[in-house]
C-alpha cells in the first residue's frame, strides 16, 4: 500500500470543477509538497524491499499518519473540524482552500 502525501504535480491545476471545467491552478499544499523524483525513488526502493507499506510524505502529513495509529479520535476531530471549515468558506462563496500543511 502506498501512502502519499503531497507531491508536487499539476493535480490540482488539472483537477476538473462541478461544471467540468479545469480548475486552472495549483494549491499551497501541492506546490510546497515532495519532488516528485523523490517521491517516485521513495515508492520504487519500497517496492523492491516489498514493503507493506510505502510512506510517501513529510511534516503535518506525516504526523497525521502517526497520529491515526496512536490517537485516532485526536486526528478524526481535527479533519471533521477542517471539513467544517472548507465547508462554512464554500457556503460563503469562498473558493474554500485546505489549510496549508506543509510549511
Amino acid at each position: 500500500m502506498i501512502l502519499p502525501g503531497s507531491v508536487r504535480t499539476g493535480i490540482a491545476a488539472n483537477a476538473l470543477s462541478a461544471d467540468g471545467s479545469a480548475r486552472g491552478h495549483s494549491d499551497a499544499n501541492i506546490d510546497a509538497g515532495i519532488d516528485p523524483d523523490v517521491a517516485a525513488g521513495t515508492i520504487i526502493d519500497g517496492l523492491a524491499a516489498r514493503a507493506h507499506e510505502i510512506v510517501v510524505a513529510e511534516g503535518m502529513e506525516l504526523m497525521a499518519l502517526q497520529l491515526r495509529a496512536q490517537d485516532p479520535e485526536t486526528l478524526f476531530g481535527f479533519t471533521a473540524a477542517e471539513g467544517a471549515r472548507l465547508a462554512a468558506a464554500r457556503a460563503q462563496g469562498l473558493g474554500p482552500e485546505p489549510t496549508k500543511v506543509n510549511a
